[in-house]
């Protein structure tokens, strides 16, 4: 790739939906046909060509740094709960320089291709992109308002009959990074990204792709079929 590209799995959650099933283990650690669902997110990383992959940690750290002690990713451990935004904050000021960052949700799988994501974010000149997808019945999710191929609302979960939800990857210029809130622990996507809109181009990346998020056990166990 011509630009440096740094990848940040957030895998920092309590997983408290899943504890039924969970138990003390980490939600991406949780095993999809006996692989952890994390090991997916980085087969397809790595498949596509993205290989400096940060995680971000913080729950039960031991199941992430004894699974992946012979690997070369970087882990990057938050001593109390920062938030998805504090999370990034923290984790870049641990990176190298880069010129893209691609975040992704360690309990969420959607199976988009990330350079085509990458390219579209290129030519539209964007801040920041989000993948997102158009889903029936979005109860579960707050949705996206889109004008002029571009994000101009965040709006809270509601019962619709269908909307276009947020999948939660990102691909963010590094400049877009310095708008973060000064504080440490924040929400990426109410305290930033809402009310982003008006000074950052902030656009969606669409597609109809499969979309998984194990946050559940129906949908952990829907996550076990479809990987087969």
């Amino acid at each position: 790739m011509d630009n440096r590209v740094e990848v940040l799995i957030l895998a920092g959650g309590l997983g408290t939906r899943l504890k039924s099933i969970s138990g003390d283990i980490p939600k991406p650690m949780m095993p999809i046909n006996g692989k952890p669902f994390i090991q997916i997110l980085i087969d397809k990383l790595n498949k596509l060509d993205f290989h400096n992959i940060n995680i971000s940690i913080s729950y039960n750290p031991e199941y992430f740094l004894n699974y992946f002690k012979d690997s070369e990713i970087n882990f990057i451990i938050e001593n109390e709960a920062l938030g998805t935004g504090g999370a990034i904050k923290y984790a870049v000021s641990k990176m190298n320089e880069f010129d893209y960052l691609l975040v992704l949700n360690g309990d969420t799988l959607f199976d988009i291709d990330y350079n085509q994501m990458l390219f579209k974010h290129k030519i539209n000149d964007a801040d920041i992109t989000i993948a997102s997808k158009i889903m029936e019945k979005p109860y579960r999710y707050g949705t996206l308002e889109i004008g002029n191929n571009r994000i101009t609302r965040f709006k809270e979960k509601e019962e619709i009959p269908s909307g276009v939800i947020n999948c939660g990857i990102y691909l963010i210029n590094r400049s877009a990074l310095t708008s973060l809130p000064n504080q440490n622990k924040f929400s990426f996507e109410t305290e930033f990204l809402e009310k982003s809109t008006s000074n950052l181009k902030i656009i969606p990346y669409v597609s109809d792709v499969y979309f998984i998020d194990i946050g559940i056990p129906e949908d952990y166990n829907k996550a076990n079929e479809y990987l087969k």
